[in-house]
């Protein structure tokens, strides 16, 4: 899979079980700041009674996660990936208090390459947002994103997949 360069990325609200189809695309990113990385499995070495030999087993596993940060995310826009509030009446956003539990459906759609684009989606995913950066009239403060994937299960208890790499030809 070669990819070079981010077109956009997308979040929304799940469906039951499978990935949502509506969904908030953002394309301004810092640079080299959006990291895919596959889930992740240890290997626990367990060592033999009285010989110098090993047995190696799995251990646990970490799952897919898409991170990065976006530029020019409108503050009305900052509740559905970070929680909080907006009022739109004021024009003020206000952070929560408390850390909110946002699972949305995340698309991560990379620039073509010799004829293909990749599309990577977590239908069900544990969204934590957050506004960073120097205030300085060099730099800009960003919309930091962690994006972990999960299992989505329908309502009738079918799971689906909880990351879904896709080749499309353009």
């Amino acid at each position: 899979m070669n990819v070079r360069g981010i077109e956009k990325l997308g979040f929304g609200t799940p469906g039951d079980g499978v990935a949502g189809t509506s969904l908030t695309e953002y394309t301004d990113f810092k640079v080299s700041s959006v990291n895919f990385s596959d889930p992740k499995y240890s290997t626990e070495n367990i060592p033999a009674e009285n010989k110098p030999t090993f047995l190696s087993v799995g251990g646990d596993a970490e799952p897919s996660m898409i991170s990065g940060e976006l530029y020019n995310v409108p503050i009305a826009q900052l509740p559905a990936l970070s929680g909080g509030r907006y009022d739109s009446d004021k024009g003020e956003y206000y952070p929560p208090k408390s850390a909110p539990d946002i699972y949305l459906t995340v698309k991560l759609t990379m620039v073509a390459t010799k004829g293909k684009k990749i599309e990577i989606t977590f239908p069900f995913a544990k969204v934590t947002a957050w506004r960073e950066g120097a205030l300085t009239e060099k730099e800009l403060v960003t919309v930091h994103f962690e994006a972990i994937a999960n299992t989505p299960v329908s309502q009738t208890g079918v799971e689906g997949e909880s990351s879904i790499t896709k080749e499309l030809s353009v």
